[in-house]
């Protein structure tokens, strides 16, 4: 058990380490223009530091859970001091781990300094680690197709996942890109969503072996509840889009836009721009105006929607974590 705890505390920090550059990489580039530069300086400071606190968790999580291992391969003839250099040496867990450690130190100490793309890059290696060293690698070999698919899928987790903090951080800092935010946020998470989908997929049905171990083993009922709470990442973000986008737009500073707004679907095409137009028309006159009293209020029922959404993402990330400690059904005899 406390392995798990352990191994829990290093996904979150491996994906907060992920999700803050990749953020910034992306979502902040699109929406640069949105923010004053005051508030870009302060925002890109907060991510930083935000890159360098998961990089420490996963660290100091990475250090326990060698210390763990090692433990349990002690014995009195072979003490822990003797154990952990065996362990680190000695085996394929030993080498991912200290590859994975040389990566978050670099990241650890160089995030001020690396650019958001190298740091992602970095961040997504030591990420990528867990794949390696999980059920997909072992079953189907560390240089395959299904350790691929692995690592596919922990990086788009990653990726997604990781950007709720930041996000955060964004609409406490500057609340007027929120909207822009949700937009560019919401293309790149399609392509996230729809990775983390197609690997879920090609795991489940190498994992489980059969249909009825998602019903009838305790690894299908972890796989069931981890779906569930992605279900429900999901419609976070959904909600995000549609219902709570059109308040932080309202939140922004009053001005007239050049041209009526769009809405954006799933597949990143632009579409309804009359109806909107029309609608903006509606609600706000011939020139409509953005902003009101109900700024803050519309900022403050996003920022509790995202704080829920990050903790159903914890929630994600220690199922996860419990099931790559046992066994998958494909594994066990028939």
């Amino acid at each position: 058990m406390w392995l798990i705890a352990v191994r829990t505390l290093l996904a979150a920090g491996l994906v907060t380490a992920l999700g803050a550059p990749t953020f910034r990489a992306t979502v902040l580039v699109a929406v640069a223009k949105n923010i004053a530069e005051p508030a870009a300086a302060l925002l890109a400071r907060r991510l930083v530091i935000l890159t360098r606190a998961g990089a420490a968790l996963a660290l100091a999580a990475l250090v326990a859970s060698l210390c763990l291992h090692a433990n349990s391969l002690a014995n009195p003839a072979t003490p822990i001091a003797r154990a952990l250099p065996l362990l680190l040496l000695h085996t394929q867990f030993g080498h991912i781990s200290l590859g994975q450690g040389a990566l978050l130190l670099l990241l650890l100490l160089g995030a001020s300094r690396l650019a958001p793309s190298l740091a992602t890059c970095l961040a997504a290696l030591a990420l990528a680690a867990l794949a390696i060293d999980g059920h997909m690698a072992a079953q189907y070999g560390l240089v395959s197709a299904g350790a691929l698919v692995a690592v596919l899928h922990v990086l788009a987790a990653g990726s997604w996942l990781g950007s709720l903090i930041p996000f955060l951080i964004l609409v406490a800092t500057a609340p007027t890109a929120t909207a822009a935010a949700v937009t560019a946020y919401f293309r790149f998470g399609c392509l996230y969503v729809a990775g983390l989908i197609v690997s879920a997929c090609i795991q489940a049905v190498c994992l489980l072996g059969s249909f009825a171990a998602l019903w009838h083993t305790r690894y299908g009922g972890l796989v069931l509840m981890k779906l569930a709470a992605l279900a429900l990442l999901l419609g976070f973000a959904f909600r995000h889009q549609f219902l709570l986008k059109p308040d932080a737009l309202r939140s922004a500073p009053a001005r007239t836009p050049t041209r009526p707004p769009t809405t954006v679907c799933l597949m990143g095409g632009r579409v309804g721009v009359r109806a909107g137009a029309a609608s903006m028309r509606k609600r706000h006159g011939a020139n409509p105006q953005l902003g009101g009293p109900e700024a803050p209020r519309a900022i403050a029922r996003f920022q509790r929607s995202l704080t829920l959404q990050t903790l159903v993402a914890v929630l994600v990330i220690a199922v996860a974590m419990l099931l790559s400690a046992m066994p998958p059904p494909s594994s066990m005899p028939p």
